[in-house]
């Protein structure tokens, strides 16, 4: 890709992280990487009777806080699926994309984020172990994880498993 010139190709290249990010980038990179580690330690902190007892609003407006940027981040992502190799701008493309696994889990962690602890539905256990599907979207800032994701993927496609 050439010099990116519309706001789309250079948000494209701002969220794509193989292709060398810069300071900006890491730094983004670095914040989303914080929270997410941040979200997961709250969640487990929250678990805690008295913790929730004590930090109960906090805790929610901390997951806020988060859910907002990660929605910021996941809205960037769909909206440059066009410029993503094999993808186009059709409804179609974006539904596959949105349905890819790695925005899958944003936005599992987006709900579980934005439903209240005190909810009928957050009640359930599983409500909050959504919320550690977060420690998957590490794999996007690291290479080495990409790297193990790529030779999993590949694996599976060897073996012939379902989807490959």
């Amino acid at each position: 890709m050439s010099a990116p010139t519309t706001f789309r190709e250079r948000l494209y290249s701002f969220l794509d992280p193989s292709d060398g990010a810069g300071p900006a980038e890491r730094l983004f990179n670095a914040l989303l990487v914080t929270l997410i580690l941040l979200t997961i330690a709250v969640t487990i902190a929250g678990t805690v009777p008295e913790v929730q007892r004590e930090y109960g609003p906090v805790i929610r407006v901390f997951d806020y806080v988060c859910a907002f940027v990660f929605s910021l981040e996941y809205l960037g992502r769909l909206y440059v699926t066009p410029l993503r190799p094999g993808y186009d701008g059709s409804a179609r493309s974006y539904l596959r994309y949105a349905t890819s696994p790695l925005p899958l889990i944003d936005l599992l962690v987006l709900v579980s984020l934005l439903v209240p602890a005190t909810t009928a539905l957050a009640s359930l256990r599983g409500l909050r172990l959504l919320k550690l599907l977060s420690l998957l979207k590490l794999g996007r800032y690291s290479d080495s994880l990409q790297l193990i994701g790529r030779v999993i993927s590949q694996r599976a496609g060897r073996a012939g498993w379902p989807g490959s």
